[in-house]
């Protein structure tokens, strides 16, 4: 009920484990392993949903993106982050450097993890 209410953008989701050394560590670990595995199954698919629901709001609309470089699955895309940290994916020119450059993208197709989108103007 948190993260729906809370409605995180993203969420960093492990299961629990025992760390030597802390607190926690002194207590035996009653939470049966296939419960773990649920629980953190049900919580990675709700950020999942809820990160693509936030994602889709941003198509059609124009992004400023600071380019940080290549992106990292596709050679022809470059990578960025929009004002709200989400990363943005975008096609560039031949032989085109814009790292640190900044610059509009008009997003067309959402993930849950990423903004995909054309250029719309100059970076400078």
């Amino acid at each position: 009920r948190l993260m729906e209410e809370v409605r995180y953008q993203g969420a960093f989701i492990f299961k629990y484990s025992v760390r030597p050394g802390t607190r926690a560590a002194q207590w035996e670990d009653d939470v049966p392993v296939e419960t773990k595995r649920e629980r953190n199954q049900i919580l990675l698919e709700l950020q999942k949903r809820i990160s693509l629901e936030i994602h889709r709001q941003a198509v059609g609309q124009v992004e400023e993106v600071l380019v940080d470089g290549p992106s990292k699955l596709d050679p022809e895309r470059w990578s960025g982050r929009n004002r709200r940290h989400q990363i943005v994916v975008f096609p560039v020119r031949p032989g085109e450097d814009l790292a640190g450059k900044m610059g509009p993208v008009r997003i067309a197709e959402a993930t849950a993890l990423t903004l995909i989108g054309e250029r719309c103007g100059e970076f400078a």
